[in-house]
C-alpha cells in the first residue's frame, strides 16, 4: 500500500500552473475558476516533505566520507538555499493570492494568463521575488544606509503581510543557523581547546611545585610531543572499541617499526599480530635514561623512532642506535639478569617496550625465534663485557702511566 509520501508527492508534481496557463492561452476571454486557481495551493504540500528531504540530504552528504565537518557545513547551506528558495515561492504565491482576491482575474505579477503565457521569462519574476524575501529574512528591508536610519514604508497589505510572516522566520533561522555553525567551529576546535585547558593545569601545578625552570621545559616538551597540541585520552577511546578493532589499530601503528626490525619482519602474521598487542608506547626526552647498567631487567624495547646511545658502565661508549633497532634483550632470556649497559636517549624517541612475561607467552623456550634472540643476546652481551674490560685495562694503564709521570716530576723537584 502506498504511503503518504507517495500521495503527497503524487499531488504535488499536478501541473497546475501549466494546466492554468493552457486554458488561458486556448480560452483568453474565459476567466480562470476560483477552484482551478484555488487549487494552485497543492503545490505547497511540499512542505510536508521537509522531514524526508532533509534524511536524503544527509545520506547526501555522507558521501563525503572522512570529511564529517565538510558534511555539516554542506548540509547547513543546502538547507538554507532550501528555506531561501521556499520563502522565495510562497511570497510569490502570497503576491498572487492577495492580488487575486482584490482583481479577479489578473496576478501583481506577469504570469501564465498573460498573452506570451507559455514564453514568459519567469526567471526574472523568481529573482526580484527573491531579492526582496532576502530583504525581509535578513531584516535589512528596515535598516538601511550610512550613518542613519531609513524606514521603508510598507503599506500595502499584501507586503505588510509578507513583511509580518518572513521577517520572525529569517530572525529564527539566521540565529539558528548561527548558533549551528557556532557549535561546529567549537567541536572543531575542541581537542585544542581542552589541549590547553591541560597545559594550564600543568602550568598551575609546576607552579605550585616551584619546579626549576629545565624540569619545566622538560615537561612541556613531553606534552608538546606526545599529543601535538590536540588532548585526547587513547585508553579511554580504546576501551570502548572491540578486541579485533584494537589489535588491527595497534597493528596499523606499528606497521612502520614492523618492516623496519628486520628480526620482526618474517614472522607469522599471527604472532605479528600478539606481540604487536602487548607492545606498550613511551616517549623519552633528550639526555632520558632509558636502561641503567647493573638494574634489573624484565623487558626489551624497540625503536620507533629517534636515537639513543648505549655505553658499557664505565662510560665507553658503545654505538649508536636509530629507528628500527632493538635492545634490551637479555632481560627477557635470563630471569633477573642485571643489565649489562647503559642506554640514553640522545633526542626525543618514541620506543615501544615488550615485557619478559609477554614475551615468553609468545615465543616458547623451544621456539626458533626464543633461540635467535638468545643467541643475539649472548652476542651482545659478550661483546659488551669485552669492550668494558679493554675499557678497564686502557682506564688502569692511563691512570698508572699518570701516577708514574706524577711521580717522576715529584723526584725531579
Amino acid at each position: 500500500m502506498a504511503s503518504f509520501g507517495f500521495y503527497c508527492d503524487l499531488v504535488c508534481s499536478i501541473p497546475i500552473y501549466l494546466i492554468t496557463g493552457v486554458i488561458c492561452k486556448i480560452y483568453p476571454s474565459l476567466r480562470i475558476s476560483k477552484v482551478l486557481r484555488i487549487c494552485e495551493i497543492v503545490t505547497m504540500f511540499k512542505f510536508l516533505r521537509i522531514k524526508k528531504f532533509l534524511k536524503y540530504l544527509g545520506h547526501t552528504t555522507e558521501l563525503i566520507r572522512h570529511y564529517y565537518y565538510s558534511r555539516r557545513s554542506l548540509k547547513y547551506l543546502l538547507v538554507s538555499l532550501l528555506a531561501l528558495h521556499w520563502s522565495t515561492c510562497m511570497y510569490i504565491s502570497i503576491s498572487e493570492w492577495f492580488y487575486y482576491f482584490n482583481h479577479d482575474n489578473e496576478y501583481p505579477i506577469p504570469s501564465l494568463s498573460t498573452r506570451n503565457a507559455l514564453l514568459y521569462d519567469y526567471l526574472s519574476i523568481y529573482c526580484q521575488s527573491l531579492h526582496k524575501v532576502s530583504s525581509y529574512l535578513l531584516g535589512v528591508s528596515i535598516v538601511t544606509g550610512f550613518r542613519r536610519t531609513v524606514y521603508f514604508q510598507i503599506t500595502e497589505p499584501r507586503e505588510l503581510t509578507c513583511f509580518l510572516i518572513f521577517s520572525p522566520i529569517g530572525y529564527i533561522f539566521c540565529n539558528l543557523l548561527l548558533v549551528l555553525v557556532l557549535q561546529m567551529i567549537i567541536s572543531m576546535n575542541s581537542s585544542e581547546i581542552k589541549y590547553n585547558e591541560i597545559l594550564s593545569q600543568v602550568n598551575c601545578y609546576m607552579s605550585h611545585k616551584d619546579l626549576p625552570n629545565n624540569m619545566k621545559e622538560r615537561i612541556l616538551s613531553y606534552y608538546d610531543y606526545r599529543f601535538q597540541k590536540k588532548y585526547f585520552r587513547e585508553s579511554t577511546i580504546m576501551a570502548m572499541l572491540s578486541e579485533t578493532l584494537r589489535r588491527d589499530i595497534n597493528l596499523h601503528s606499528c606497521r612502520t617499526l614492523i618492516d623496519s626490525v628486520p628480526l620482526l619482519k618474517d614472522l607469522p602474521s599471527e604472532i605479528i599480530s600478539e606481540v604487536v598487542h602487548h607492545l606498550r608506547h613511551e616517549v623519552f626526552l633528550y639526555n632520558d635514561i632509558i636502561v641503567k647498567a647493573g638494574a634489573i631487567g624484565d623487558c626489551m624495547y624497540f625503536i620507533s623512532n629517534g636515537t639513543v646511545a648505549v655505553s658499557t658502565p664505565t662510560g665507553k661508549e658503545i654505538c649508536h642506535l636509530q629507528d628500527g633497532a632493538y635492545f634490551g634483550e637479555i632481560a627477557l632470556i635470563s630471569k633477573d639478569q642485571k643489565r649489562v649497559a647503559n642506554v640514553v636517549a640522545i633526542e626525543i624517541c618514541e620506543i615501544y617496550r615488550l615485557d619478559r612475561r609477554n614475551f615468553r607467552n609468545c615465543f616458547p623456550t623451544n621456539s626458533v625465534f626464543y633461540k635467535k634472540i638468545e643467541q643475539i643476546a649472548q652476542e651482545r652481551m659478550e661483546k659488551t663485557v669485552l669492550l668494558e674490560e679493554l675499557h678497564k685495562k686502557y682506564v688502569l694503564e692511563r691512570t698508572t702511566k699518570h701516577k708514574a709521570e706524577e711521580a717522576q716530576n715529584i723526584d725531579i723537584f
